[in-house]
Order: C-alpha cells, then structure tokens, then sequence
C-alpha cells in the first residue's frame, strides 16, 4: 500500500486489503476492544461473522445468538459501547469490514462447530434460507 501512495481503499481488491490492514497493528486494536466485552457480547460478534452481509438486525441477531431479545439487545448495545458494531438506525447494527474479518477468524477458534451449526440452522428458520457456506470461510 505504501507503493501506491495515491490510491484509495477503494481500489484495492477486499481480499488483499483485509489481510494487510490487519497485520498492520489492526488486529491488535480490535483484540483490545474485543477484549473488553463480556463473554455473551463476544461470542455474538464472531456469530455475527457468519452472516453474508455486514449489516443486521436485531431480530437475526437473536436467531444468531438463540437468546432472548433482550440480552441480544444488551449484547449489541456493548458491541456498540465497545465500537465493533456501529447502529446507523433503531434496531439495525453494521460490522465494519475489519471487525468483520477479525471475527470471522475468531469463530472457528472460539466458537464449537456444534454450536456454529445451531447458529446457522436458527438463521435458516428465521430467514428461510442458508446462510453461505462461504460464510464459514469469512
């Protein structure tokens, strides 16, 4: 990126910036903040790397998370406090694309396949449809 000074992010293909930006202290930063949620938030944000889209709602978020409505709620609003998730409307939240990334490695890490596989079929009954397998590979 240092070699082409006068390019926007814009202009770089998603998949060769996410790696960069990441090893460049990103990652570190986002561990910190992530870091500093509690466990119900934390395991939320990696489940919300599943979905194909960056944006969400609350009612996916609670087929996601298989809680009650409002420790979803209390989940998003400290994934908000924190800044890993911004809500640009009542009820909908977005994951900005290098949050999005570090979660998606985080998932496979620190959530159980068993309970990814859960995750992914209470989507499918929310929405009426799969969640990508190209999710999983997020």
């Amino acid at each position: 990126m240092r070699q082409h000074t006068g390019w926007t992010l814009a202009d770089y293909h998603r998949e060769t910036v996410v790696p960069l930006a990441l090893e460049e202290g990103v990652r570190a930063a986002i561990a910190a903040s992530d870091a500093q949620v509690a466990p119900g938030p934390r395991r939320l944000l990696r489940l919300l790397a599943l979905h194909p889209l960056d944006r969400t709602d609350t009612a996916l978020a609670v087929a996601l998370a298989g809680e009650c409505e409002q420790a979803v709620r209390s989940h998003l609003d400290a994934l908000c406090a924190a800044h890993l998730l911004t809500e640009p409307g009542p009820g909908r939240f977005r994951m900005p694309a290098l949050v999005r990334a570090y979660a998606g490695e985080r998932v496979g890490i620190d959530v159980p396949a068993t309970s990814i596989r859960q995750a992914l079929r209470r989507v499918r009954a929310h929405t009426g449809t799969a969640v990508p397998a190209r999710a999983l590979a997020a």
